[in-house]
């Protein structure tokens, strides 16, 4: 798995990109920015470019938190990746059985489902990630202040 893994220096540019990307895509979707981007028109159809960069650099900060080596990457960070992975699968597949099951039921009130499908999936996606990354750099977190509190 190491050999997998982008340079330590990566981590930041995700915790940069992420949020970020995210906020930006989020206030494009809920047309904050459209009126931002209608002004400034310079014959090209800038809101689609907008929520494309704003989404893949969303996506790259997120492939950059996780596939980033730690500054010390041993056996019990790469064990500690393993099991963060297991659990983020586990509460993936709750998620996916969950909201299929919402669908079911609320599919008569739903407006567009095809659109409800795709924000599903997406979350469902994105809550696998956000879990591995929780997990992961809580645990860190918690054992660097066990090892700093016992000295």
């Amino acid at each position: 798995m190491g050999k997998f893994l982008l340079p330590y220096k990566f981590k930041y540019w995700g915790a940069f990109m992420l949020p970020f990307g995210f906020m930006g895509w989020y206030a494009g979707q809920m047309s904050n920015v459209i009126p931002w981007l209608s002004f400034m028109n310079w014959g090209v159809p800038l809101t689609p470019i907008f929520l494309g960069i704003c989404f893949f650099s969303c996506l790259l900060g997120l492939l950059f938190l996780i596939f980033s080596k730690e500054k010390i990457e041993d056996e019990y960070v790469q064990k500690l990746r393993l099991e963060s992975f297991q659990l983020a699968a586990l509460v993936q597949i709750g998620y996916l059985v969950y909201s299929f099951i919402k669908l079911i039921i609320i599919t008569k009130y739903v407006r567009d489902e095809k659109e409800y499908f795709v924000f599903m999936f997406l979350k469902v996606l994105l809550a696998f990630w956000l879990v591995y990354i929780i997990r992961f750099n809580f645990i860190l977190l918690r054992n660097k202040l066990k090892v700093s509190n016992e000295k």
